[in-house]
Parts: structure tokens; sequence; C-alpha cells
């Protein structure tokens, strides 16, 4: 009988820990909350801006300053592709910036899927093309 117990008690530790590890798979493939600058859009060096990016995981929310004005995202993740929605922002004018903040709303509009890494995170196109880059703060 204790032959039993234990054989029983193995399976369910080995079905435990089998769901353990999907689930930790399954979490690479999320965002994860964290702050960044960012250093890269499309082909552009934007590394002296003052471009930041916060991503609140929970929330499903991505948030920041675009050079002159404030953004704010709803995100959704379906199948390792990254939708970004429609984002709102203030609607400030500032002299000389504007250029590199409609750039940066450009790329945000062909987000397709991310590269989360340790140091930062890459966004890429349908294409596979790295639009937006930044490094955690």
């Amino acid at each position: 009988m204790s032959l039993i117990k234990a054989s029983l008690t193995l399976c369910f530790l080995c079905l435990v820990m089998s769901c353990k590890v999907a689930q930790s798979g399954a979490e690479n493939s999320a965002l994860q909350s964290a702050n960044y600058h960012i250093i890269q859009l499309n082909q552009q060096d934007v590394s002296d801006g003052d471009l930041e990016m916060n991503i609140i995981a929970k929330e499903s929310k991505i948030y920041g300053f675009s050079g002159c004005n404030t953004y704010h995202f709803n995100y959704q993740l379906k199948d390792d592709k990254l939708d970004m929605g429609d984002g709102i922002s203030t609607k400030k004018y500032c002299e000389g910036q504007m250029d590199l903040e409609n750039l940066f709303f450009e790329m945000t509009s062909q987000i397709d899927h991310f590269e989360q890494e340790k140091e930062g995170i890459i966004f890429k196109n349908q294409e596979g093309e790295i639009i937006i880059k930044a490094l955690k703060d």
C-alpha cells in the first residue's frame, strides 16, 4: 500500500513540476514591467534624446515621454503578437523635437512582436526588423 502511495505522490509531484515549467515558459513570452530609455528608432540612434518607456505588465500598459509629450498605450498580447492599439498623447508643440516624436509614434504603429532581454527590450515589425530598441534604466 505504501508503494502505491509513493507512486501516486511521485506522479503528482511530476505533474506539478511540469505545470510550473509550462508556466515559466509562458511568463517569458509576456512583457515584464520595467522602465526604459529608448536608444534606437528604426535605424536612427536616439540615445541622446529624452525618450522614455515604462511598462506595467499587470495592467497591460505602456507609457512614457516621447521627447515633448507624454503618451499611454493599453496593449494586448496574443499568440506572441503585440498589439499596441491606439495610443493617447498630450498635444503640446515643441520646436525642434517634433520630428523625433513623430518618428516614435510612426514606429509604435508598426510593432508586431518583441524580444525582452536582460538589459533591455527590442520591438520588431512584421518583417522582423528592429524598429524600437530600449535599455533598462
